[in-house]
Parts: C-alpha cells; sequence; structure tokens
C-alpha cells in the first residue's frame, strides 16, 4: 500500500523545536529496529554564521523512499524523487512527528524544479 501525494515535485519538510532539542542516542536507539540510521559529523568553523554552529552531528535516517536529516533541534524530511509514500515512509515520519511535535516551529517546501 501506498500514499499519493498532491503535489508534483519531491517532498520536502522542514520543523524545529525551540525547547531543548531532541536527545539523538535515545531517537536513534528508537529508530534503529525499523530504519537504516547513520550517524555522521558536521564540519563547523568559528566563522560560521549559523543558528546551527553547534549542532555537529547529525543522524541520517532513511525508510523506503522518504529519508530525514536530524540534528537535536530541526528536522529535514525529503525525498529525492518524488514517489508515493510506503508504510514504512509514513511510519518514520509519524515517529518524527511524534519528537518535533506540532507546538513547535514547522516550515513547508516544495524543492525547485
Amino acid at each position: 500500500m501506498s500514499v499519493e501525494q498532491k503535489d508534483t515535485k519531491p517532498y520536502f519538510f522542514v520543523r524545529f523545536r525551540r525547547d531543548r532539542g531532541v536527545d539523538l542516542k535515545v531517537l536513534a536507539e528508537e529508530l534503529e529496529s525499523r530504519f537504516e540510521v547513520e550517524w555522521f559529523s558536521i564540519e563547523r568553523t568559528k566563522e560560521e554564521f549559523s543558528l546551527f554552529k553547534d549542532e555537529s552531528v547529525e543522524l541520517k535516517v532513511r525508510a523506503d523512499t522518504l529519508r530525514a536529516f536530524v540534528s537535536s533541534v530541526r528536522v529535514v524530511l525529503y525525498q529525492k524523487v518524488r514517489s508515493p509514500f510506503t508504510l514504512r515512509d509514513l511510519e518514520l515520519r509519524m515517529k518524527i512527528m511524534e519528537w518535533f511535535p506540532r507546538k513547535n516551529i514547522s516550515v513547508t517546501l516544495s524543492a525547485q524544479g
């Protein structure tokens, strides 16, 4: 079973947390039984001008067509190529939304094409 999307562009969704942030270790442990989870580091410099310059470790999470970059305060859900969501994709999206609840800031964008 899959869920059709209304837009013709690949799915792209960003959500932020304004509070204490997510414990990435706990989140990774919860997700790794159902999804591909990979840790990666981002090189930061002292001169970098970014809200996220103190966030140097993130998770890459992958379901079937849906992927996520997760830091403690931000998540980016996206597809490389637009395709229907599978049940596993929807499960990943639901888990992410539990960790990054709606009461926080969210932005939805479509990739330019």
